[in-house]
This record gives structure tokens, C-alpha cells and sequence, in this order.
């Protein structure tokens, strides 16, 4: 399993023996799992788990729960898939619904079962980020096998296959590689749809959420390298100078974290007021965790479905924004 496009870049980019020696001939494609959240059959993703659990269950704390009220929490969890749109209630009757917690994981157990059974000794190099897989093996006809292999087990899951271009760049997640003359070379992808858009440097937001989006694509771009780097140092310098960055190095702040502080959520007015209200805090050294909520916007103005769990709750570690969320809901539905 991959996190992201800089983990997958350092896990291929170890010099294995098994590497070395396909390097020169191997086949290598990308995969992915079509509308791969509405498709999971919510009963057998289920068992994926249940299985998994009692494969590992001395390592797992589960607070004195057995397997069966696991089974029954993870059912009646499922099974809430109820929301409204237009005053009318809609159930969706296939599949996980894409704002439940729990959906990425139950879709990561269970394609994971069905790559235990579709595999073979002839692949070189397989990892996957949800649902998107890059995959090297010894020959096309092996990667051919795997794919059919992939679509065998289940009929509402599907993956397509995604070859090199005429350059021999295959994109996956936010790289793009080639394997030529027994090397690897890494370059940065953006897909052709993407218009650019960024956090604004003349927008409301607070301006560490500003230098994060800056200090970000500029660590994406000195991750990775390759023949084109400096066409990608280009072009993501022209993406910020877009947004109205400039080149200089952003200065930010962040809001006052002592640890074990109490969260104190308050609404974000703008960059002037919230860093006057984080100096008296502190100042006051009281054990205080300020929070800033941004204002709502159209969509949370206009959405109500799951509203409960759609607020971002926002919190940081070493330094770096993480915003966490629940929203949307699936588009396989039936009126109840």
C-alpha cells in the first residue's frame, strides 16, 4: 500500500537485485478499480475484515469485543446510508457510501483480498494508493493475466489498464516514470483537466494555511526530479505566480497548541484579528488550543446531508495543517 507519489518514488527507487534484473525488459502499466467505493459488496468487505481480525488478533486491542459484535457494528454502520436532497430520502441500495469513515478502509481490506487471490509469481513490482495500482511484471501477457485475474472475482469490480505514452511515461498518482536502458526516471504529472487552482494569496484564508499550499508544491518539487526538472520547476512556479505568490519565502504563523490544550474554536475573521487574538493567548500562557474556523462557504450553505460531521475540525502536527472531514454522499440511490 502506498501513502502518496514521494513514498512510491523512494520505495521503486530501491536498487533490489529481483529490480536489477527485470529493469531491462519488464512491462509495466497502471490499474484502476472503476467507481471502486460504490461497487464494494458491503458483505464481503465485511468478512475481508472479520478475517483479517482474526488473523491478527493478538496484536489487536479491540476492548473486549467479540468477533460477532464486531460484525454487528460493522453491519449497522453500513447500513446507515440514508440522506435527503430536495426534501425527499434517499437509501443507497450497492456499495459504500463515499462520506462514511469507514469506507476507505473497508475498500483498502477488500481489494486487498482480491489481490492475495489474483497475483502471480511473475510480477515484479505491484503498489497501490486506494485504488490505483502500478504494476511491473515480466512480460505484457503477464500483466494482461493479472488484470483478468482482477476481474474475475467479483463482478461489480473492475479495473482498466492504463500503458506508457510514446515516450515511455506512465503517470500514477503525481509522478510519472519511465523504465529505459535499466533505469527508472521520475518526473512530476498534472493531469491535462487540472485548471491551476490554488488557495488565493488575496483570499480570507489564514496565512499559514497559504504557506503550507507554497511550501508543499515546492517540496513536491524538489522531491522529484528527473530529466524534466527543470520544465517542472517552471511550471509550478507559473502555478503559483497564478495564485498571486510571489517568490519570496512565505512568513507564517501558527495558532498557539500547547500540549494537552483545551480546544477553543473561534471564527476566523481575518489574518490581522486572528494573530492578535493568538499573541494574547500566548501571552496568557493558559492551556488553550486556539482553533479558527473559516466562515462557511456556499456549499456548506447549501448542503445539509451529514452537516453533523461536515464541519472541519482542524488540527496540526509538527507544524503542517491537517484539515479532517466527512462530506458527499453516493450516487446509487433509491427513494425509501
Amino acid at each position: 500500500m502506498v501513502v502518496n507519489g514521494h513514498e512510491y518514488q523512494e520505495i521503486w527507487s530501491i536498487d533490489l537485485p529481483i529490480f536489477s534484473q527485470f529493469r531491462s525488459v519488464a512491462s509495466y502499466a497502471s490499474f484502476d478499480a472503476v467507481s471502486l467505493y460504490t461497487n464494494v459488496d458491503n458483505g464481503c468487505a465485511t468478512k475481508a475484515v472479520l478475517d483479517l481480525f482474526e488473523e491478527h488478533q493478538a496484536d489487536v486491542n479491540v476492548i473486549g469485543l467479540t468477533k460477532d459484535e464486531l460484525e454487528q457494528l460493522l453491519m449497522t454502520t453500513l447500513a446507515c446510508s440514508v440522506f435527503r436532497f430536495n426534501n425527499k430520502y434517499y437509501m443507497q441500495q450497492r456499495g459504500l457510501a463515499m462520506g462514511l469513515r469507514l469506507a476507505p478502509l473497508l475498500a483498502i481490506v477488500y481489494l486487498d483480498r482480491i489481490e492475495r487471490k489474483s497475483l502471480t509469481t511473475s510480477v515484479v513490482f505491484y503498489k497501490r494508493h486506494i485504488d490505483d495500482v502500478f504494476v511491473v511484471g515480466s512480460s505484457p501477457e503477464v500483466l494482461q493475466e493479472v488484470l483478468n485475474n482482477l476481474n474475475s472475482h467479483d463482478p461489480n469490480i473492475k479495473f482498466t489498464i492504463e500503458e506508457p505514452d510514446p515516450n515511455g511515461f506512465l503517470p500514477f498518482l503525481n509522478t510519472k516514470v519511465c523504465i529505459q536502458d535499466g533505469l527508472n526516471e521520475f518526473g512530476w504529472y498534472k493531469k491535462p483537466s487540472s485548471k491551476n487552482i490554488i488557495i488565493q494569496s488575496g483570499s480570507a484564508h489564514p496565512i499559514y494555511m497559504k504557506a503550507n499550499v507554497v511550501r508543499s508544491i515546492r517540496r513536491t518539487k524538489d522531491k522529484i526530479g528527473g530529466v524534466a526538472n527543470s520544465s517542472n520547476d517552471n511550471e509550478m512556479e507559473r502555478i503559483l505566480e497564478e495564485n498571486g505568490y510571489s517568490k519570496d519565502v512565505s512568513r507564517t504563523w501558527y495558532p498557539f497548541s500547547p500540549p494537552d490544550g483545551i480546544p477553543m474554536v473561534l471564527p476566523f475573521v481575518n489574518d490581522r484579528t486572528a494573530r492578535e487574538v493568538n499573541r494574547i493567548v500566548r501571552r496568557s500562557s493558559l492551556p488553550i488550543r486556539l482553533v479558527f474556523e473559516p466562515s462557511p462557504d456556499l456549499k456548506d450553505l447549501l448542503t445539509s446531508s451529514r452537516r453533523a460531521v461536515s464541519v472541519a475540525v482542524t488540527t496540526y502536527s509538527a507544524g503542517i495543517q491537517t484539515l479532517a472531514g466527512s462530506q458527499g454522499s453516493s450516487d446509487i440511490v433509491t427513494t425509501v
